[in-house]
């Protein structure tokens, strides 16, 4: 996490995790994929006689589900060029094994050796030689990665070479302790690279599978150290890992900033719903009729945040977040304001719905001696998942860097950025139309 100017925190970014150090030359730019692409190369160049490719466009793959690369393919591939999108991450895998109902995909069960394919936007190519998995790929998977809690780099190899293994850590349940057993990365790590944790993260390794034994606690993202090239020489603790576990420090409380979003129209639709009052003034002299509207949509205004990690499949929310005002206006696009209220942190949800309920009354003028038929029109709009980032104001026990000291409430407090989405729908506008006809 790094500091700006105005004193607001960013969070890191895959950007944060270097690539991986390769002595292949570039390819041609003939062969640069499209943004979403991975390919294979069956050789050690990219072009020649005999060379096969496999291009894998995550268009036409689902993700979160594990893949196989086909019987064609299968331990063929040598060289890696890819362009995937920034927070994209493509695993490849020794083996290939489906998933049971219920397991994490990145889950370490069932895979032999892997290696991450970190989505920065931009073209990324090395050896499968360098990271021991050359001519050994079986299988792929995909999947977006959240960067709000970070990310760990083991090695197989002093000086962060060989096999790599990143633990994003929004994959693994905070609190828990993951073992590496059955996986080739078990008592096999002599590095580790934390570059890209925040500094309210920590990590522990253990020695054996369930956290019992040696451990090591000083990965942590709010300390100067980022790495440790050689774990036997520094920490005694080379080939020793067993199993992992990380923790968060939480905030007491926050309060979040309102934020405004433009929703485009085509990211949107609207719908016309229509309610009918017809009747007879039967009296000399004009009345007054009230017609009314109400009903509950099944459209909801959803916020849902990125601080959230996940259990298996499930998501295990960190923070609840309530509505206190919407405001919408209706230009060239569609301008949504959602202001959040104080909130406290044991309220453990991150989403929030609010029902969206239409209720209009009209008051309209019948003529005497007249019949009346009126049509109140309600005009409501529904729009697809908008992502925001607004900031937050947080308040800590402990005085992390930037915080200042807040005397009122004897805390420490800063300000961090905040990501998410919103979607759901809202009352536009309405119109009355009516019709008379004298009673003959």
């Amino acid at each position: 996490m790094t500091k700006t100017s105005s004193n607001l925190l960013v969070y890191p970014t895959v950007d944060n995790i270097p690539d991986i150090v390769t002595n292949v030359p570039a390819p041609d730019k003939t062969h640069w994929p499209s943004e979403g692409q991975v390919k294979l190369y069956g050789g050690d160049s990219w072009a020649g006689a005999g060379v096969n490719i496999l291009t894998l466009d995550i268009k036409n793959y689902r993700p979160n589900v594990r893949h196989f690369v086909g019987d064609s393919f299968n331990d063929k591939a040598r060289l890696v060029l890819f362009n995937l999108p920034k927070n994209t991450v493509m695993t490849l895998s020794q083996d290939f094994a489906s998933l049971k109902p219920g397991d994490n995909v990145a889950s370490l069960k069932g895979q032999n050796r892997t290696i991450e394919l970190i989505g920065k936007g931009k073209n990324v190519w090395f050896d499968l030689n360098d990271v021991e998995m050359g001519y050994s790929v079986s299988g792929f998977y995909y999947r977006k990665v959240s960067m709000d809690f970070g990310a760990i780099e083991l090695f197989t190899e002093k000086k962060f070479e060989k096999a790599r293994l990143v633990l994003f850590l929004s994959e693994w349940t905070a609190g828990q302790i993951f073992t590496l057993d059955s996986s080739p990365f078990n008592k096999n790590i002599k590095s580790a690279r934390w570059s890209a944790l925040t500094d309210l993260q920590s990590v522990t390794l253990y020695e054996d599978g369930q956290g019992n034994g040696k451990n090591y606690a000083n990965i942590d993202g709010g300390t100067d150290k980022k790495q440790i090239d050689d774990l036997t020489n520094e920490t005694n603790f080379g080939n020793q890992i067993g199993s992992f576990s990380w923790k968060q420090i939480e905030p007491l409380y926050q309060v979040v900033e309102p934020f405004t979003l433009q929703i485009p129209s085509t990211s949107s639709q609207k719908k016309v719903l229509t309610t009918v009052a017809t009747g007879t003034n039967k009296s000399p002299e004009k009345q007054s009729v009230k017609v009314s509207f109400r009903e509950a949509l099944n459209n909801k205004i959803t916020v849902v945040t990125t601080d959230t990690h996940l259990v298996d499949i499930s998501a295990k929310y960190e923070t609840k977040w309530g509505f206190s005002f919407m405001e919408f206006e209706a230009s060239a696009g569609y301008t949504l304001s959602i202001q959040y209220q104080y909130t406290y942190k044991k309220d453990e949800t991150t989403e929030k719905s609010e029902e969206m309920t239409i209720e209009v009354t009209e008051e309209v003028n019948i003529p005497p001696n007249s019949t009346y038929d009126c049509r109140l029109s309600i005009e409501y709009f529904t729009f697809r998942e908008t992502n925001f980032t607004t900031t937050a104001t947080r308040w800590y026990k402990e005085p992390l860097p930037a915080t200042e000291f807040d005397p009122a409430n004897q805390l420490y407090k800063r300000k961090e950025t905040i990501m998410g989405v919103v979607s759901g729908g809202f009352h536009l506008n309405q119109s009355m139309k009516m019709d008379t006809t004298p009673i003959a």
